[in-house]
């Protein structure tokens, strides 16, 4: 009697046993597919949020960050079809990516010179900006410094890295011959073309970039100054498209000179290094 009731104690332990280890199994599984949902579902509201933005601005850095997010999906659908591909170091490191990009989103506006405090005519350097050109890049180097020292807080220990993305562009006017303006681009544009459009053309789109470069040297200059500590790095993106229209759903004919073209577009993104 007494070895029976031993063998029905040890059976029903093991049934317990049994049905608990399912029991976590099953929750674990729940639990695993709620953060899945989560991760999902924040990755393709990002991703929305960052295609209105390009239909706004095409030339955002933002589209940098639909690589990330096309990679976090693809992670998504493999777990659907293979649970065991669940990693929750992976989870956490999308997460973090994602909240990175969202926070971009936030915090920055593409920023566009344009019009009354573009460059004027043949110009290149932030001297010959108005003082509202300036103070717009002044503020925008605040916001920059000041979401860089919110990412230190919330991710100590990580490096900080800051992107500048400055597309330039010109009008189509000519480019004076023998000015200090053509001796500039001289030295940019290394394989001038015989035609005299071909080679206004060439120039116009060397007087793109420089302006790309000037503003981003500003920008990184007041950065460097004003962000304290030496955690960070900064890469810049000169882009120059010259005589390109640069202004979405804006249909030709196009004036030669026009202020919508004398522009330069900065759009920054900020990160932790891992």
């Amino acid at each position: 009697m007494h070895s029976i009731e031993s063998i029905r104690l040890t059976l029903f332990l093991s049934l317990a046993a049994v049905l608990w280890i399912t029991g976590c199994a099953s929750f674990r599984e729940y639990q695993q597919g709620r953060e899945m949902q989560r991760l999902e579902s924040s990755a393709r509201q990002t991703e929305d949020d960052v295609r209105n933005r390009l239909d706004q601005s095409p030339d955002s850095i933002l589209s940098e960050s639909l690589r990330t997010l096309d990679a976090i999906l693809d992670y998504a659908d493999h777990v659907k079809s293979d649970p065991m591909r669940f990693d929750s170091a992976r989870i956490e490191e999308y997460t973090r990516k994602i909240d990175i990009i969202r926070t971009n989103i936030e915090r920055f506006k593409d920023l566009k010179l344009q019009a009354d405090i573009s460059f004027p005519l043949g110009a290149y350097r932030v001297s010959a900006l108005s003082p509202a050109g300036r103070a717009r890049l002044d503020q925008l180097k605040d916001r920059i410094v000041k979401t860089a020292e919110d990412l230190r807080v919330r991710y100590p220990g990580h490096p900080i890295r800051i992107t500048l993305k400055t597309v330039g562009y010109t009008d189509l006017g000519p480019i004076l011959p023998d000015s200090a303006l053509e001796a500039a681009l001289q030295k940019e544009v290394r394989n001038p073309t015989p035609s005299e459009r071909d080679r206004q053309r060439q120039y116009n789109q060397a007087l793109s970039r420089l302006r790309s470069v000037s503003v981003n040297r500003y920008l990184e200059d007041l950065i460097r100054r004003d962000l304290p500590g030496g955690d960070f790095q900064i890469e810049v993106k000169h882009i120059g498209k010259g005589e390109s229209f640069p202004m979405p759903r804006i249909t030709p004919p196009y004036k030669a000179i026009d202020p919508r073209r004398r522009i330069c577009i900065i759009s920054p993104f900020i990160e932790i290094v891992i």
